[in-house]
């Protein structure tokens, strides 16, 4: 796990590589990841209904996050994003989702929040207008 965990900080090589190439090799290091936390999550949610049945209460349940790889997008796409919006290809809702995936705008944040904020950023106020 040590070393699994060493290689993905690790910086990336330098030279040519095509994505696809890098997301294989890192899919690889995830998966073995992702399984010792499914395992440590069960034994952790165990203990936690064996805990909740002997003081009577109604056992708690977590979730631990499996999202290892950072998948920020490029400059590239979020222009190619925004030029498709711009265009009519897209409709402002798939403009926020793909944004959402590409982790340029919180995953748990609902649409009609981000849309009241942007709202809320733009409106002047009373005073001066």
């Amino acid at each position: 796990m040590a070393a699994t965990g060493a290689r993905m900080l690790a910086p990336e090589k330098s030279g040519v590589e095509a994505a696809e190439t890098v997301e294989m090799r890192h899919s690889g290091e995830s998966s073995v990841l992702a399984s010792v936390v499914k395992t440590a999550q069960e034994g952790i949610n165990k203990a936690l209904e064996i805990l909740g049945n002997w003081g009577g209460t109604e056992p708690a349940e977590i979730t631990l996050n499996t999202d290892f790889m950072a998948k920020s997008m490029t400059p590239q796409e979020i222009t190619s994003l925004i030029a498709a919006w711009q265009s009519g290809a897209l409709s402002k809702q798939e403009l926020y989702r793909n944004l959402q995936r590409g982790e340029i705008i919180d995953a748990d944040k609902e649409y009609d929040d981000h849309e009241e904020e942007i709202f809320e950023d733009v409106t002047l106020p009373d005073d001066a207008a």
